[in-house]
This record gives C-alpha cells, structure tokens and sequence, in this order.
C-alpha cells in the first residue's frame, strides 16, 4: 500500500538478477513479482520510459503537471505524472546537490503575483542531467510541496498559468541558466 516502500522493494530484488538492465522489462517484472498477469507489467512499458527518462533528467524539460492553485482541494488526478513520480524515490543523487539561498534573490524567476513564494537554488555542480532531473522531480513533487514555479536552462514551469502553457514548460525570461530555482509558496 507505501508505493515508496513498494518500489524500493522491487528495485531491491531486481538488482539480483543478473544482466536485469539488458533483459525485457515484462519478463524481469514477472520474475521479480510473479503477478497472476504475467503480460500486465509490458502495457505500462512506455509510461514508465518516459517517467524513468525524465526523473533521471535524460530528456529535459518533460514532466508535465496540471495544478490547480496552491491550497485549492485538487482532485487525485489533478497530476498524475506528479503522482507516480514518487515510485521513482533513487531519481536523484541529493549528495551532489547544494543548496544556495543567498543566491536566490539574483536567480530567481518573477514570483507570480499573490504567491508569496520562497526561492529555493540547487545547484547541479554542471552537470546538466542532474539539473533536470531535479527540475522534473521538482515539477513531480508540486502537489504535496506546494512548488510554484520551477526554472532552468532557460525553462520554466508555472503552475499558474493558464491556457496553451498550463502544465507544460515554456520558455523563461531571465534567471540562472546554471541552477535550478524552485519557487515554493509559503501558503
């Protein structure tokens, strides 16, 4: 029922298959959890790729995430993608992560008006992959952390806005292209 709890004990006897990063993925699941369904783990393949992918910061800017404002009542599905994000628990290496406020005022994107968010800089040491993944699970964990805003090599992602751009990433004026800037409201 803890999908953290879940994961990290599948992951855990995963590893103890040889050659499990080069076998298919539905017949190294069925091995692992010997599910009545034994075909079940392949239609989830591509969606679990593209999670994988983008927590992992292989494919940039690429979570999306649909919110409404914080503090409002969201539904379970208001974000789904953000949802299942927290079956990905090893996506990043936090040990290589720093954390720089007093950066923050120079770097940070526009706060949205009325959000009365803090900054929060991580800065990835250069290494691009881990900046998005970053950037991604920061978009994924925005439900329960009340993330406003999240921007990065000239990317941002803003829960509120509206329209065409709600939930995706767009184009960001400004900020530090070298360190990822979380916005988190202070509601």
């Amino acid at each position: 029922m803890d999908p953290v709890y879940a994961s990290n004990a599948f992951f855990d006897v995963l590893e103890t298959y040889p050659d499990y990063t080069s076998a298919d993925i539905n017949d190294i699941a069925q091995q692992v959890r010997r599910s009545g369904h034994p075909e079940a783990y392949r239609d989830h393949e591509t969606e679990g790729r593209l999670y994988a992918s983008a927590l992992t910061g292989h494919s940039g800017a690429n979570l999306l995430c649909t919110l409404d404002e914080v503090g409002a009542t969201a539904s379970p599905s208001s974000c789904a993608r953000g949802e299942l994000a927290r079956q990905f628990p090893r996506a990043t290496e936090s040990g290589r992560v720093t954390s720089s406020l007093d950066s923050a005022a120079g770097a940070a994107p526009q706060v949205p008006e009325g959000a009365g968010a803090t900054a929060l800089v991580l800065d990835p040491g250069g290494d691009e992959t881990l900046g998005w993944s970053l950037a991604n699970w920061a978009v994924a964990r925005a439900a329960d952390d009340g993330v406003v805003q999240v921007s990065y090599r000239g990317r941002v992602w803003d829960r509120t806005a509206h329209g065409e751009e709600a939930g995706a990433w767009g184009d960001a004026e400004g900020g530090d292209p070298e360190r990822v800037v979380v916005l988190v409201s202070g509601r």
